[in-house]
């Protein structure tokens, strides 16, 4: 991600988090430090049943506090948070509090992760806390996480909330995201399926865009699904003071002309060629979208000269928009 794109998003309201993880410890559980089950197994552990949100809060609490994972757990924090990078970080507002920093590393580091034998964090809990087929209901949904840029196509209120993805539909059984999302808005989160690939609940750490997404970028969603890591760089907008001055210098074009010329050096050095317009292009282009009822309509309009969709056009157009 470009210096200038993560400077223009740090001014965007980053509006994230469905529910804690932190709850207390499941039944029949004893102290947190030994994770040692005091009840017998019952004879439903052996019966099979889909995959529940309790369960993916007991898997996030093993992994969170665990001995056992304890050295990989913080070896994967400091990879996560490039703790190494010297660059200060600016997060956008709304992310960098304690609470939605730690949702978003266990998000990662439970599905994303991989211990040295290859496998999840999520898949050695599921080993560690269950037995019989309730344990192979567990490690086949944990497996088949994904991490996905989508948007809301519809909310069953105090049930579910419809994802679309191209041609992708995830139906995400939550009753606290039918509360929060609204139709049309661009969510990050990680879908844990529960019953085919496509009935899933949601996982820790989820992020709502602070923009939306129109039509023209929609059908161009698989160009830019991002891994968690990179959308964490994009949130904590990190650049040195140098870098800070150059974003912060807007250009100051006396006229048309000037501006039609700057662009255009910018658009050939970048490899843009399809941004080429003479000055009356771009007078139209402008003119025909400030008619517009939608902010996003011009800014759809330059993704689609381009014919491709980048994850720093995606945070640029926030500034846009605000």
């Amino acid at each position: 991600m470009s210096a200038d794109a993560g400077s223009r998003a740090r001014r965007v309201v980053a509006l994230t988090q469905s529910r804690s993880l932190s709850s207390p410890l499941p039944s029949g559980w004893s102290s947190p430090l030994y994770w040692r089950r005091t009840t017998t197994p019952t004879a439903q552990e052996g019966t099979s049943t889909a995959f529940t949100s309790s369960q993916l809060e007991e898997i996030g609490t093993w992994c969170t506090l665990s001995p056992e994972l304890a050295q990989v757990r913080q070896e994967a924090r400091r990879t996560y948070f490039a703790e190494d990078d010297p660059r200060p970080i600016h997060y956008w507002p709304g992310a960098g509090d304690r609470v939605s920093r730690d949702r978003h590393f266990l998000g990662w580091f439970l599905f994303s992760f991989r211990l040295a034998a290859g496998t999840q964090p999520a898949e050695l809990a599921v080993s560690r806390l269950y037995r019989g087929a309730i344990q192979d209901e567990a490690l086949q949904a944990v497996r088949n996480a994904r991490f996905v840029l989508a948007i809301v196509a519809s909310v069953v209120w105090g049930r579910s909330v419809a994802l679309e993805l191209e041609d992708e539909r995830f139906d995400i059984r939550s009753p606290s995201w039918s509360r929060l999302l609204r139709r049309e808005n661009a969510v990050m989160t990680h879908v844990i399926p529960i019953r085919g690939p496509h009935v899933c609940l949601p996982g820790p750490g989820w992020l709502k865009w602070p923009i939306q997404i129109g039509p023209t970028m929609r059908g161009q969603l698989t160009e830019l699904q991002l891994d968690p890591i990179a959308v964490e760089r994009l949130l904590q907008s990190r650049a040195t003071p140098e870098e800070e001055k150059r974003a912060q210098e807007h250009p100051q074009d006396a006229n048309l002309a000037e501006a039609v010329a700057r662009m255009t050096d910018a658009a050939e050095r970048g490899g843009r060629t399809a941004l080429v317009l003479s000055a009356d292009a771009w007078t139209k282009l402008v003119l025909h979208h400030m008619q517009q009822n939608s902010a996003m309509s011009f800014a759809e309009e330059i993704v689609h000269l381009q014919h491709r969709l980048t994850p720093e056009a995606l945070a640029g157009l926030a500034d846009l928009v605000n």
